[in-house]
């Protein structure tokens, strides 16, 4: 990915965005993670994760988490 790029997925009127950071203020990269729901107007979760693969399973764990 490169820097800002961002994946995201909606189940009904909740939505995961995974985006990537290249440099955060420590210099490191990092993948953000964010669960929103009504259709982006509230944040039920985010946070900051090492690799793309623990990110993206924190969003579709959330995601799961919220929808049901």
């Amino acid at each position: 990915m490169k820097n800002n790029d961002s994946i995201t997925n909606t189940q009904g009127s909740y939505e995961s965005t995974v985006s990537f950071i290249a440099c955060n203020g420590y210099g490191e990269p990092e993948y953000r993670v964010k669960v929103t729901y009504n259709h982006g107007k509230n944040v039920s979760f985010l946070k900051s994760y090492k690799n793309f693969k623990t990110a993206s399973n924190a969003a579709n764990r959330e995601l799961a988490r919220l929808s049901n």
